[in-house]
Formats: structure tokens, sequence, C-alpha cells
């Protein structure tokens, strides 16, 4: 079994995808009910990391860790010629993403927070926020539409480097 490796047509993968994005999408819905309270999607992480005293990161880092140790273990099977369920790769593997896709949220919110928090009057007041990041570079954040995020140029604003508007006139 070491030595598999047998091709994967793109359309075959696409399959794959497409129904690893949907089985993600009802299990996270799921799950969303499951570890939400008192309007807070991320209550039962926020709970454990209280009552453990580390960073809801870390706690979510070690709840995944057990899961990655199974996905770890089916490697070491198949390294000595025992091939897992197709059930059980699913499985393990969905909750690997699963606790990436909660732990990205978890930093991202953080990412808004740490630079932005308090920003969003001043932010819909102004036509454009020049801010200096942490690593020196300078920002301008330009709205668009009603929300904001330094990530994502969709859903709320977009991070332009200055260099890259010297010549507008908004920029001081």
């Amino acid at each position: 079994m070491k030595n598999y490796r047998k091709p994967l047509a793109p359309d075959k993968f696409k399959e794959l995808l497409a129904a690893r994005q949907l089985h993600i999408e009802k299990v996270l819905k799921v799950k969303a009910v499951e570890y939400s309270r008192n309007n807070d999607a991320l209550f039962n992480f926020n709970e454990g990391s209280k009552d453990l005293n580390q960073s809801r990161e870390r706690y979510l880092l070690n709840l995944a860790w057990k899961q990655i140790c199974s996905v770890k273990d089916l490697v070491n099977d198949l390294d000595n010629d025992k091939l897992a369920c197709e059930a059980m790769v699913k499985e393990k593997f969905g909750d690997v993403i699963n606790y990436m896709i909660l732990m990205e949220s978890m930093f991202l919110q953080r990412i808004k927070d740490a630079f932005f928090e308090d920003f969003d009057q001043e932010l819909n007041a102004a036509e454009n926020k020049v801010i200096t990041l942490e690593d020196g570079k300078q920002v301008v954040l330009k709205p668009v539409g009603s929300m904001f995020t330094v990530a994502e140029t969709s859903n709320r604003y977009e991070a332009v480097p200055i260099e890259s508007l010297k010549d507008q006139p908004h920029i001081p």
C-alpha cells in the first residue's frame, strides 16, 4: 500500500469536494446549535477555555489534537497495510476540518477586534481611514458596503496598501 499512487481524475476530485462541502455545512449547522448559548456561537469553547484558564484557541487546538492524532493513527495503520473504512476516514478528516474552520473564525474575530474595536463609527463617518498595523505597514481602509473586515474584501472593508494609492487625492 505504501506505493499506491493511482491518479485522481479532476471531475472525481470536484465530486469529492462538493460532497465534503455539503457535509461541512450540514455538520456545522447542527454543531452551531449545540455549541451556542446566550447569542454566542462559540459559547461552549469560551466556557471550556475559561474553566481551564486558557485561550479558546488553545482549548480548541487541544480538542482538535485528539482528532489529528486519530488521523495520524490512520496513516500509521496505512503504513502497516491496514486500511480504514470510508466512514472512519470521513469522520476523522471531517472533524479536523470542522475544528480548523471554528478556529479560523476565532482568529478572524480576534484580528478584527484587536485592530478595529470601536472603529465602526469612525470608519462609517470617514471616506477612508489610514491605520498602521503591528508590522509597521500602513493601510487605507475603504468602505465596501455596510460592514467591516480586514481579510475579506467582499464582506465589509478592504485593506489597501497606501503605496498602491499614493496618487489618489484622498490620501494625505
